[in-house]
């Protein structure tokens, strides 16, 4: 993974209007992460579009801090690990299997997450249930504003569970320490791109994570999450999901414009 140059360091920064790192480690990593969370949002809107971004760090800081655009898990988080990095951190990509429902799992590579300074599981490109670093190891928890997550040992691996403001229980999804390669995840971003079974594939999805819920565009329909209640607008046109993203505090791409069909069904969050 390559590092950032330091005039890239403070665009980045500046973008997550970060404006002074915690000299603690952790802390760090913990305003880093809720920042990132809140200001680069979880969207697919590339896989509508004739051209794709390459799983590079510098076409990805392009993408995200030049053009203020997001991505899904392989490409937040492999950016997130760059800059990460640059400021001194040791970083390592994990594999992920998501929890599809009781025992069933996806495939492996199939979500991409960071283990930082070798104890820590970081994650930007998940959903904002997972908003918080999370020390590896047996009965670790970590408290925030959506709830809290705790890893649980299955199988050999770890299992991140969280439990929202109202008490439900879910599981996110199941991790290996493994140090992973990048090549690695490439087939399985490909079927996230173009798989029929993706569900990223048939309908788009933009969210960023807010200091009490989250707003989140899936599919046809506008959910804003506030302290663990959902309300619900549908959306009309591309156009209208345009005018709704500004009137969320967040301009919509130019290539929102350009998708080449509406939105579907909404996917599964990730």
């Amino acid at each position: 993974m390559r590092r950032l140059r330091p005039e890239q360091v403070r665009s980045y920064l500046e973008l997550l209007d970060v404006q002074e790192l915690p000299a603690d480690p952790l802390e760090r990593l913990r305003v880093l992460q809720w920042a990132h969370l809140a200001r680069v949002p979880f969207e697919n809107l590339d896989h509508f579009l004739p051209r794709q971004t390459p799983l590079r760090v510098q076409a990805l800081f392009r993408k995200v801090v030049g053009r203020h655009r997001g991505g899904i898990c392989y490409e937040l988080n492999l950016l997130f690990g760059a800059l990460l990095r640059s400021l001194g951190h040791r970083v390592r990509l994990l594999s992920a299997r998501v929890c599809l429902g009781p025992g069933r799992l996806s495939k492996p590579f199939d979500h991409l997450a960071l283990l930082v300074d070798g104890r820590w599981l970081v994650d930007v490109g998940f959903d904002p249930s997972v908003s918080a670093p999370l020390e590896v190891r047996r009965g670790a928890r970590a408290v925030h504003g959506r709830g809290t997550q705790r890893l649980v040992r299955q199988a050999g691996e770890w299992l991140v569970c969280t439990r929202d403001l109202r008490g439900s229980l879910s599981y996110a999804y199941r991790f290996s320490t493994r140090r992973r390669t990048l090549r690695e995840f490439l087939p399985q971003r490909r079927f996230h791109r173009v798989g029929p079974g993706s569900p990223f594939s048939s309908s788009w999805v933009w969210g960023v994570a807010t200091p009490e819920g989250s707003n989140m565009l899936r599919g046809g329909r506008l959910v804003v999450e506030v302290r663990g209640r959902e309300t619900e607008r549908p959306v009309r046109s591309v156009a209208h999901a345009a005018r709704l993203l500004a009137s969320m505090g967040k301009r919509g791409p130019p290539s929102l414009w350009r998708l080449r069909r509406p939105p579907g069904a909404a996917p599964r969050q990730r």
